[in-house]
C-alpha cells in the first residue's frame, strides 16, 4: 500500500487523530482559549478535508478555500502571520509525530516526506494571505 494511502487509511480509522492533535498543539498555541472547541472543531474538519483532498491529489479546492476565508478572518481577530505559520508548523509536527510509528515502516519515509511538504506549502501561503490582509 502506498504511503498516501496508508495516512488516508489512518485519519478515516481514527477521527480522533485531527482533534487530539489539534488539542495539543492548541495548548501550545492559544493557552488563553481564545477559539471556542466549536472554532477548533469546523477548523479541524475543514483542515482535515483539505488534507485528504491532497492526498487523493484531488486538487487545492478545499485548502484555497481555508487560506482565502480563514486566513482573513483570524487576521482581522488580532492573529498575525508569523503566530498563524508557527501554528501551521506545530500541527503538523505533531501529526507527523503521532502518524510515523503507526505506518508501516516501508511507508514512513515517503509519507514523511509528503506531510513536510504538504506543511511546508501549507506555512508559506498561510503567510502570503495573512501579509495581504495586514
Amino acid at each position: 500500500m502506498a504511503a498516501r494511502d496508508e495516512l488516508l487509511e489512518l485519519l478515516d480509522s481514527d477521527p480522533e487523530l485531527l482533534r487530539g492533535t489539534a488539542a495539543r498543539s492548541r495548548a501550545l498555541t492559544d493557552p488563553d482559549g481564545r477559539y471556542t472547541d466549536e472554532d477548533v472543531d469546523q477548523i479541524v474538519y475543514a483542515f482535515g478535508t483539505a488534507l485528504r483532498e491532497g492526498l487523493r491529489d484531488e486538487g487545492t479546492a478545499a485548502r484555497d478555500l481555508l487560506i482565502e476565508s480563514v486566513v482573513p478572518a483570524v487576521v482581522e481577530q488580532g492573529e498575525t502571520a508569523a503566530s498563524l505559520a508557527r501554528s501551521g508548523a506545530l500541527f503538523g509536527a505533531l501529526l507527523v509525530g503521532a502518524v510515523t510509528p503507526r505506518l508501516a515502516e516501508s511507508a514512513r519515509e515517503e509519507a514523511v516526506g509528503w506531510l513536510a511538504e504538504f506543511f511546508g506549502a501549507w506555512c508559506q501561503d498561510v503567510v502570503v494571505a495573512a501579509g495581504e490582509v495586514a
